[in-house]
């Protein structure tokens, strides 16, 4: 949208010294949200015609605006504990943790434009599970993202303050029928309703968000021969829609991790508690169990992972040696019942536990 106008698009003139903050409309469709100030900024997302923005501040052509809705931030998941009152909630556990503006369009590990630092204690909302070592979450107070401002006009300047003109009386001398409205018009006025609609649902919580009743009427309108561009207009949300959707699952199999790692912890103290029932003094162990290898979880960039099971077999959590048990033998503890001293944490990939432990003891 930045480099290609579309046609008839309005183009508001650009104004780099307008009072702000104030909110504005934007005046084309297919324009670009993007992670900083200029073009060389990566995309985080798209608005339309008829859509508002609070736009904060104004240099160079570019406006400073509240991300929009669907907008999200990525941050570092080592740096995140996750509320155990709230599993949608997580809490940042570090000083100085940067949260990156978030894109569909790249990996994290490529998305570098700063939006907020964050610091520990601070709360964020998940918004779907980890990718590359980093979890999407709503952006956090403060943040902002970048619109051209030519696209961005003022609302107060869209009132008309001319007289409304009087229609002619059908029938009358010297009146004009008004013209049909075409079938592209009828399309357009047609795509603007659902697009209402669209935003009352992204504006509800992500999980009671629901577009199976947009779907259809868009779909008919993006196949339409003859509706122009309400066809592109209704295309675009359909894959806007499509986000919304993907972000929502990748919620709801976040929450399901957690519960499998809630269980996975579960499973874990009570083992814990029975051992500490026979011998107290084993207190300091983070897990104990059957010390295993896995037939899944190989060697690899982050060494070997084992299994550490229950007394039916059951896996109470994976285990990874680091620190000053990296170095070890652990052959020799395989099949042995073991107590594990580190730290346990979430495991997405199999929704589960692991401990990362920097001592190994055999145990009775």
């Amino acid at each position: 949208m930045d480099a290609n106008k579309p046609a008839a698009a309005i183009v508001a003139p650009v104004e780099p010294n307008r009072p702000c903050p104030f909110t504005g409309l934007i005046m084309a469709n297919d324009v670009l949200v993007r992670s900083g100030p200029g073009t060389h900024f990566y995309q985080c997302a798209k608005l339309f015609r008829g859509d508002k923005v609070d736009v904060l501040k104004e240099e160079g052509g570019w406006s400073q605006v509240v991300p929009p809705p669907g907008s999200f931030s990525w941050i570092a998941m080592e740096y995140v504990g996750i509320d155990v009152k709230d599993r949608t909630g997580g809490i940042v556990t570090g000083e100085g943790v940067v949260a990156y503006a978030g894109t569909d369009l790249q990996s994290p590990l490529h998305s570098p434009s700063k939006q907020a630092v964050l610091r520990r204690g601070d709360r964020v909302k998940l918004l779907g599970q980890d990718t590359e070592g980093y979890l999407k979450i709503a952006c956090p107070s403060g943040s902002s993202l970048w619109v051209s401002s030519r696209y961005i006009e003022p609302v107060i300047r869209l009132a008309d303050t001319s007289p409304a003109p009087v229609a002619a009386q059908a029938g009358t001398p010297g009146s004009v029928p008004a013209p049909e409205p075409t079938l592209e018009e009828k399309s357009l006025k047609e795509f603007y309703q659902i697009q209402e609609k669209f935003k009352a649902e992204v504006a509800k919580p992500l999980m009671e968000q629901d577009y199976t009743s947009l779907k259809k009427p868009l779909t008919a309108l993006a196949n339409a021969q003859d509706a122009g561009k309400a066809a592109q207009y209704a295309r675009h949300l359909l894959e806007r829609i499509t986000s919304c959707e993907l972000a929502k699952q990748a919620s709801k199999e976040l929450q399901q991790q957690d519960k499998q790692f809630a269980d996975s912890r579960d499973r874990i103290e009570k083992a814990r508690q029975r051992q500490l029932a026979l011998t107290p003094d084993l207190g300091r162990f983070s897990v104990i169990g059957t010390f295993q290898t896995s037939s899944i979880f190989g060697g690899g960039p982050q060494g070997q992972r084992f299994r550490v099971t229950d007394e039916t077999g059951r896996v109470l959590s994976y285990a990874e040696a680091v620190g000053t048990a990296a170095s070890l033998d652990l052959a020799p503890f395989v099949g042995q019942k073991v107590g594990l001293v580190g730290t346990v944490k979430p495991y997405p990939v199999v929704g589960g536990a692991l401990v990362e432990f920097t001592e190994i003891v055999k145990v009775q």
